[in-house]
Formats: C-alpha cells, structure tokens, sequence
C-alpha cells in the first residue's frame, strides 16, 4: 500500500515537469536551438517570445538574431512552407535583412534541421555547424506512418561525370533572342530542378526535372545569367549552377557560325553602295548623247546650207558661161 501511495506521490510530483509535443506539430528543442548566418551572427530559433511552430504545412513565429532584431517565419506575404517531408521552401522576412530563402532545407527524420538558407543581406545561414543545431519534436509524415527513410535520404544529388552544368543555346556567348534553350545536366538523382534568372531564386518554384528547356532571359540587352539547382526525390538541392550569355536585341549578332553560313550568300552591300554611281554614269551618258546628236543635227543643217549655196553658184557660173557664148557666138 505504502509503495503504491509513493509512486501516486512521484507522479504527481513529476508529471507536470513532462510536456508531450505532437509530432505532426512541434516546436524547438531548448538546447538545439541556434543556427549561424554568415552576416549576421548566431539566431536563435528557440528565443522567449519567438513562439517557432513546425507544422505538416508551414513554420511559424519568429527567429531572433542579436544584431539584427526578429525574423518573421510567416510574414503576410510569403512564408516558410512545408511539403509534410520536411522539405522547407519560401521566404521569411526581416525588416533589417530584408527577405531570406528557405529552399535548401530539410528536417529530416530525427527532427533536425538540415542544409541551408540563403538572403542577400544575410547570406547563408548554416543549421550544420559547430555549436550550431536546430531540433524539433515534428516529425515528417513517413516517419508518423511507420515507413523509415532511407539512409540516403538526406544526401544532395551525385553530380554526374562533368559536375552540375548548364548551357544556354549550346554554349553561344551571344543571342539576339531573349528566348533560348537551355541544355541541363543533373545527374541520375536529379528528380526536380529550379531555374531562375536571379542568385537567389526569388519566386522561383521547383519543376519536373528536364534536360532540355525553353527559357526567356531578363528583359534589356546586356550580359545575362541564368541560375539552376537540382533536387532529389526527398527535395534535398545540389549547388548552384549558372551560364551567362549576351542578348543583343536590336542589332544583328556575328558569331563565326554565322559568318560562316553567310560565304555562300551573295553579298548585297557592294550593288547597294554601287548604285548612285551607275546612276549618275548613265546620266552623264544620256547628256552627252543628246549633245552628240545636237552637233549632228547641226552639221546636217550645215550641209544642206552649204550644197544650196554650192549649187547657187553652179547655176550661176552655168548662166554666166552660157551668157558668154552667146556673146562670142553674136560677135562672130
């Protein structure tokens, strides 16, 4: 009886010290609570007042960095989303740091953050450094139904022979088309992708991974860059991979293919240059054509006003000599 009564006594006193978190919606372990970002320091995910809730969905609350102030995890637009696999996405927002990427980072089975978020004021913010570790009691949904992970699950992509790549129409370094083809290789692990014409792929979702894909650079000529990462089927990224390229819209764009392709093509260039010339030889032709034919027209007059004069002169001598000898023939 004494025993009985003392285990209700240890019960009672102890029970209340236990919280028992669900695993479809968890919180932050009390130790494992700090994350490290490379431009602001260490946050602390597990702060009084942060209020950091995982869920199948989403995260909510906020983070706190000491030199920088609060990090919202579910701002009015956007927000740090969940797959249920612990595959995080989104964007959380700071009002001194500005927006910050989830995409990256995945709790894996144990309820550890892993991977990384990236901002472009705050940099990367690593969950997998010395003394910096981030734990939840969530746990990803196979994991709640019994079906374990597999060992692997947490591994980025293998890069195939030549690393992760891109070319943007077949290497060219200029194009006078704002669309173009991509040529992608991700690897044999590579189930999806996502591409973006910005380093930190702002807006960007992932895709069915492809090896071909039709793409539209950034408006405006000048160089641009496109940016891809490849996921595994358990949404963990590969590094990024990039090629840039220079769109020339408004003029037309020599590369030696194209120069090449032209050698069989009359050249128009030269008749074009050529033409005033041959226009103003045919008018100093024409002029001095009509000019000629003026002095022939004049020489022709000439000519019958000479043979009238002649032939005035012939009748002339014709009638003196005739008045001669009838003169001489009279006086005979």
């Amino acid at each position: 009886m004494n025993k009985i009564l003392s285990l209700y006594i240890l019960v009672g006193i102890f029970l209340p010290v236990f919280v028992f978190a669900s695993s479809s919606v968890g919180t932050i372990d009390s130790v494992y609570k700090y994350a490290w970002a490379e431009n602001a320091g260490r946050l602390n995910f597990g702060c009084d007042g942060c209020i950091v809730s995982i869920s199948d969905s989403g995260l909510t609350g906020y983070v706190w960095s000491d030199n920088f102030g609060r990090i919202k995890l579910n701002p009015a637009t956007g927000g740090v989303t969940n797959n249920g696999q612990g595959v995080l996405s989104g964007y959380a927002w700071a009002e001194n740091l500005g927006r910050i990427n989830f995409s990256g980072v995945v709790i894996n089975s144990f309820g550890v953050f892993t991977g990384m978020a990236t901002g472009d004021n705050i940099g990367r913010i690593n969950f997998n450094c010395t003394g910096c570790t981030v734990k939840t009691d969530w746990r990803p949904q196979s994991v709640r139904s019994g079906v374990a992970l597999p060992p692997g699950a947490y591994n980025p992509p293998a890069a195939p022979g030549g690393g992760f790549s891109i070319l943007i129409n077949n290497g060219d370094t200029y194009t006078s088309n704002r669309t173009v083809t991509l040529q992608l290789s991700g690897g044999v692990d590579a189930k999806k992708m996502a591409i973006s014409n910005s380093p930190d792929f702002e807006g960007v979702g992932q895709e069915d991974y492809q090896s071909i894909k039709i793409w539209e650079l950034a408006p405006g000529n000048g160089l641009k860059t496109v940016y891809v990462k490849f996921y595994t089927k358990y949404g963990q990224p590969s590094d990024v991979a990039q090629r840039s390229i220079t769109l020339s819209s408004k003029t037309q764009v020599l590369t030696p293919a194209s120069l090449q392709g032209n050698q069989d093509q009359p050249n128009l260039q030269p008749e074009t240059k050529q033409k005033p010339k041959q226009n103003l030889l045919q008018n100093v032709q024409s002029r001095a054509q009509d000019a000629a034919n003026k002095v022939v027209n004049v020489c022709k007059l000439g000519l019958q006003k000479t043979k009238s004069v002649f032939m005035f002169f012939i009748d002339a001598v014709k009638t003196w000599w005739g008045n001669a000898l009838q003169s001489i023939k009279t006086r005979r």
